[in-house]
């Protein structure tokens, strides 16, 4: 296997000098879309919503840096092998145990500016034995407590008190049994309880300080105050969209929330638009666009900003939220755009207007749909969660449709496409794309640039977008796109890329398109002068942590992901990649055994990675020398080599 390692540290790393300083220089460069090469199939018309041109959602993947579950200078790591939590002192990298259930599969613990409070825990989740362990992070004492069966997913509060275990059918393997859809078990202290929710779980969401949970369901979002939770509850959803829009299975749908968990912005093949949510007020306010957006990003920096992508029209949308969004749905009522409601043939559900009244007799509140009950119809005050006991939302700006099918109620096409239909409003506002066809987004940890590309058709063009000044830099990297992760200071974006189908050919050189086309790989963009490097993998990237300093280099840590099948496990599986996120220098190294997860230790300046074995192993690796140490036997502490 030499010969894999010489070509991902030399052959493989492949740096376009062609091209690097073209994309340097690209600010002001623009593209014209191709005659018949747009990624949907359509004729851009201003609408993605025709009848004749079915609605084609983007394939985003989204990625994250693994953070492990530190507290002050100690770290947690899951060990399915031993059934237990491994516990890394940093100070001298020696490895202790802590018992927990039967497979635990997954570590949580505190934010940073929590870990030294006397009330944060350490969780782990025990998917054998449906239970999670929870951890004293100071006395290492432990509690066992059961949660929901084949529960697969666990999340904490930001400052380690509470946790939420729940089914996860995305993060399913085959052969799995299914657990339940509509319900959540939480933790606190050292009991758990289970609280109902609407049907199929997609995802949890704390706020900032640990004082709320909302949980997102097909049905709408649940929201449950922690503090006073003190037995099972059911927590009604509040809806995300009113019931005209509901369908039973989306082909696209789409849900971002703020991180103080005071709004949700949804964007539905549905609807041509956004919907916005005021959670609490439990208030939608409908916003009418050109076409249906194939991407939301929330922008978060000095305020609350979201960022909507119009693929066909080759358009941003960038609205300040609350009130960017609140202006925008009150112009679209104001112009009878609240019909924009797109019919049953784009989509599997049952699409239709409700029985809603001449929006004549709406009154001055058209543009926002009340959904909640009155203030005092909140929280029971002996479950700690928000019942929704109202009844269903005023649609009073919705045409009545009964006669006829949702699509009859449809904005024309031509009508609302027409130049300068759209304005700028105050907060709200469309600027043009210089790369045609792009419908995805990524945006930088610091909120002050976005990457725009598309995950269709193997598109290589994206554009690199400046929030603050609105600029924009074309460029065209090796491969098609996947997705984007951000460094922790916005400075660099790591790109995942898409492969083609098929073995390498055999006669093929690292610098063949062929071979690049069926390689996996990421690249590295530099924020500051938009040039990138290509990284060729011979296996899919799998968990990446980030090394990120205060001052000195960053650095990138990947490991790959693992087959399914033990027969498809080759030697390339055991090796990891460093990235250098200033120089762009790539190393790589190949580990004992197969790996599983990994992590930073600031304060030791390494990186653990945790490997498959049956006593339990783990290397660490220096940040800055690249040196490493692994250590065999968690029980003995024992087996350095």
């Amino acid at each position: 296997m030499k010969t894999y390692k010489l070509r991902l540290k030399r052959a493989t790393l492949i740096c376009a000098l062609a091209l690097l300083p073209a994309c340097a220089d690209m600010g002001d460069r623009s593209y014209d879309s191709p005659s018949g090469s747009s990624n949907n199939g359509n004729n851009s018309d201003g609408s993605n919503n025709s009848n004749n041109a079915p609605f084609i959602p983007e394939d985003k993947v989204e990625f994250s840096f693994s953070k492990p579950a530190i507290v002050a200078e100690t770290i947690f790591v899951a060990n399915e092998t031993l059934n237990s939590v491994a516990v890394i002192d940093s100070r001298n990298l020696s490895v202790t145990t802590v018992l927990a259930g039967f497979r635990p599969t997954a570590v949580v613990g505190p934010e940073p500016a929590f870990a030294t409070s006397s009330a944060a825990r350490v969780m782990a989740l025990n998917e054998g034995s449906n239970s999670v362990t929870i951890i004293d992070p100071a006395t290492f004492a432990t509690r066992t407590v059961a949660v929901l069966p084949h529960a697969n997913a666990l999340a904490i509060d930001p400052s380690g008190r509470y946790g939420v275990a729940w089914y996860d059918d995305a993060r399913a393997q085959s052969g799995q049994r299914a657990g339940d859809l509509s319900s959540v078990s939480i933790i606190m202290g050292e009991r758990s309880v289970s609280v109902a929710v609407g049907f199929h779980v997609r995802r949890v969401h704390f706020d900032r300080t640990g004082e709320l949970l909302l949980v997102l369901t097909d049905d709408g979002i649940s929201r449950i105050e922690l503090a006073s939770l003190v037995a099972d509850s059911f927590a009604a959803p509040i809806a995300i969209v009113s019931p005209n829009l509901r369908q039973i299975k989306p082909v696209d749908l789409e849900v971002v929330i703020s991180r103080d968990a005071k709004y949700a912005v949804t964007r539905t093949t549905a609807w041509k638009g956004l919907v916005l949510l005021d959670i609490e007020a439990r208030e939608q306010h409908l916003i009418a666009l050109p076409e249906t957006p194939t991407d939301i990003e929330f922008v978060e920096r000095d305020g609350l900003e979201i960022l909507a992508v119009l693929r066909n029209r080759s358009q941003i949308v960038r609205a300040s939220v609350p009130q960017g969004l609140i202006n925008a749905a009150l112009w679209s009522a104001d112009n009878a755009l609240h019909t924009q409601v797109v019919g049953s043939s784009h989509g599997e559900g049952d699409v239709g207007l409700s029985d809603a009244g001449d929006a004549g007799d709406a009154g001055d509140d058209v543009g926002q749909l009340d959904t909640g009950a009155s203030d005092d119809a909140g929280a029971s005050d002996d479950t700690g969660v928000e019942v929704d006991t109202s009844i269903e939302p005023d649609v009073g700006v919705l045409d009545d449709a009964s006669e006829g099918d949702a699509s009859d109620a449809a904005v024309d096409d031509d009508a609302t496409s027409e130049p300068g239909h759209w304005p700028d409003l105050d907060g709200f506002s469309y600027l043009d794309m210089i790369v045609a066809g792009l419908g995805a987004a990524s945006i930088s940890a610091d909120g002050a640039s976005a990457l725009l590309f598309t995950t269709l058709g193997e598109e290589r063009r994206s554009v690199l977008l400046g929030l603050e000044d609105n600029s924009q830099r074309a460029l065209i990297f090796e491969k098609g796109i996947r997705g984007a992760l951000s460094d922790e200071r916005g400075n660099t974006f790591l790109v995942f890329h898409s492969k083609k189908d098929g073995p390498l050919p055999t006669t093929a050189t690292p610098t063949d398109p062929e071979y690049i086309a069926r390689s996996w790989g990421v690249s590295m963009l530099d924020v500051a002068t938009a040039a990138t490097r290509l990284v060729l993998t011979q296996q899919e990237p799998g968990p990446t942590t980030l090394w990120a300093p205060e001052t000195g280099d960053a650095r990138v840590f990947m490991v790959f992901k693992q087959p399914s099948l033990v027969s498809q496990i080759q030697d390339s599986h055991r090796d990891a990649v460093v990235i250098n996120l200033r120089s762009f220098r790539t190393d790589a190294f190949r580990l004992p055994s197969l790996p599983e997860g990994l992590g930073v230790i600031a304060s030791a300046r390494k990186v653990y990675i945790s490997q498959t074995h049956p006593q339990g192993r783990m290397s660490f690796v220096n940040v800055d020398t690249l040196e490493r140490q692994t250590v065999t036997g968690y029980q003995l502490n024992a087996g350095i080599e």
